[in-house]
């Protein structure tokens, strides 16, 4: 399992950009996610949750697609319900993605016009991960890190550069 690490921002958009920046730092080959959720409570107070990274679905459905395939030659209907069942077993079973209560539970603590990004990820080159992290400002309220890596990232956060 990867290791988690929660952002709190001020503002209603960083969450979503720092989950692009991170992105391309997977897409760099500096990091591997393996889940990623975007919160945002707007204004009225209304909180939206946006599951940015989707590999935990993914890699569930396509278990649970190829299982439910087999099936469905002997069973039709069987193949079907137990492929979507085994594809959510597997998913959950592996611990591939981020605790939905936690997610819950952080969404209900933001104040309105904020975002919270939840990253769980793993071989990540830190240099470029801590360089990414210079244009925002946010607070981590959660890490699974290291006490080093966990100030290195504190710092990365608070010392904002443009």
């Amino acid at each position: 399992m990867g290791q988690l690490v929660v952002i709190t921002f001020e503002t209603p958009d960083q969450a979503g950009e720092l989950a692009k920046t991170l992105r391309q730092l997977e897409s760099d080959n500096a990091l591997k996610l393996e889940d990623m959720r975007v919160i945002v409570k707007d204004a009225e107070g209304k909180t939206h949750v946006h599951d940015d990274a989707g590999h935990p679905v993914a890699i569930g459905a396509a278990i649970g697609g190829v299982i439910g395939g087999f099936l469905f030659i002997v069973a039709p209907v069987l193949g079907i319900a137990a492929g979507a069942a085994a594809g959510a077993a597997i998913a959950k079973a592996m611990d591939l993605d981020v605790d939905q209560k936690f997610v819950n539970e952080v969404a209900e603590k933001l104040k309105p016009n904020t975002s919270a990004l939840f990253v769980l990820g793993s071989d990540a080159n830190q240099a470029a991960v801590l360089n990414a992290l210079k244009p925002y400002q946010g607070t981590l309220i959660q890490t699974s890190l290291s006490s080093d890596m966990e100030a290195q990232l504190r710092r990365a956060l608070s010392e904002r550069e443009p």
